[in-house]
């Protein structure tokens, strides 16, 4: 049998004016990912990409650390959702992310307050009830799906398909694997970890859940801060 691990990138930038890059800890993150595939001894006999910086450079340093040299083919179906223009249908005023910086920075919790309105603001564009959207939910959902299609095509049996991508198209595809209705996509999404790994394993044409937001190679170090969600 085939298996495709979904890995979620690491820690990017966050309130940077360039947030598609990894941190100094998302970088430790995606190495210690490496470090623990090189003690277990497995190795990607492919390795994919979705088209972002942050996916690429957690690929990157995943794979030094483990030191394997593949080449890293680039899936563009693996894109994140537009969460800049999701935000901004819902709050205008955050489509300028110096502005969205200004305005958290005046709450008592700022983390706390951007996560209210990212949920509000996903709400609004899973709900379905509005059209001002490049990308719709419905279109973002097809497209995850049709490169869970794709990756179950490219790995051969008994491969090892490691896919580096971010957790809106991981929620998406654990939708189509387990049959989870819209309104519990961010069920999905507000739990996965920087850097963890959920694990496919193939059947035929359909895939089967088989490990979820796994991240024992963070958790081993006994240090909170390795494990992020944003």
């Amino acid at each position: 049998m085939a298996l495709v691990n979904l890995v979620r990138h690491a820690q990017a930038s966050f309130g940077a004016d360039d947030y598609d890059r990894l941190s100094e800890l998302g970088l430790r993150q995606a190495r210690l990912l490496g470090d623990w595939l090189r003690a277990r001894g497995e190795q990607p006999t492919r390795v994919i990409a979705g088209p972002l910086k942050r996916h690429r450079q957690t690929a990157e340093a995943c794979l030094d650390a483990a030191g394997f040299d593949a080449p890293i083919e680039v899936v563009d179906g693996l894109r994140e959702l537009d969460h800049v223009e999701i935000l901004a249908r819902h709050e205008p005023r955050f489509a300028d992310a110096a502005a969205m910086r200004a305005s958290l920075a005046t709450q008592a919790d700022p983390a706390r307050a951007f996560q209210a309105v990212f949920v509000a603001a996903m709400q609004r564009w899973i709900g379905g009830a509005h059209t001002d959207y490049t990308e719709s939910w419905v279109q973002f959902r097809q497209r995850s799906g049709d490169a869970l299609a794709h990756l179950l095509r490219l790995a051969g049996r008994g491969d090892s398909l490691w896919a580096f991508t971010s957790g809106g198209p991981i929620a998406a595809i654990l939708q189509h694997v387990l049959d989870v209705p819209d309104a519990r996509v961010l069920d999905l999404t507000g739990t996965l970890v920087n850097c963890g790994v959920t694990r496919l394993r193939r059947h035929g044409d359909r895939a089967r859940l088989e490990q979820y937001n796994a991240c024992a190679h963070l958790e081993r170090h006994a240090d909170p801060s390795l494990v992020t969600y944003r």
